[in-house]
């Protein structure tokens, strides 16, 4: 397990001692509008369980998501990685909604592809969000990933980006 230092953001392990950060984060209305089938905040007792979650899949698997530490304030501002979707990494992030609009999500996407392709020789990654998110529509075509379908996936209408480890530059 590693970290990886963007410009602005320490990407490291997440740990229980995040969980009042991150139900903060899960609990707001503005930020669960794109990520949760409902479009609901999470509580804590499920924020709970998904930070166990996102712990053991990294201890099962050798890779995740990382909690991402803004430097300026040293402040847990979100998570970022990567989580399995049908046995092909997928890009994830989400961030407190104060850090939106600063272009944090960019910085830290490509760096966590640059880690896919190079630590994990992952051959593709791909990358999920609602067709109105056009904030991370517009981080995944910066980062150079490609839109490859919409479909529904878990009940969820979704569009799916895709770049190919050759693609990434």
């Amino acid at each position: 397990m590693y970290e990886i230092e963007t410009e602005r953001t320490v990407l490291r392990m997440p740990t229980i001692d995040d969980l009042d950060a991150l139900a903060a984060i899960f609990g707001n209305p503005q930020v669960m509008k794109y990520l949760e089938a409902d479009c609901q905040p999470l509580p804590r007792e499920q924020t709970e369980l998904a930070l166990v979650s996102i712990i053991n899949h990294w201890k099962k698997n050798g890779f995740g998501r990382w909690a991402v530490i803004f430097k300026e304030n040293n402040k847990f501002i979100g998570l970022a990685g990567f989580r399995g979707h049908e046995d092909i990494a997928e890009l994830f992030y989400v961030l407190d909604e104060l850090y939106w609009g600063k272009g944090l999500a960019t910085e830290i996407a490509r760096d966590i592809l640059k880690a896919g392709f190079e630590r994990h020789d992952f051959p593709r990654i791909i990358a999920m969000t609602r067709p109105t998110n056009t904030a991370s529509r517009k981080v995944l075509d910066k980062i150079g990933m490609r839109f490859e379908k919409e479909f529904d996936v878990y009940g969820v209408w979704a569009v799916q980006y895709v770049i190919a480890k050759e693609d990434f530059q």
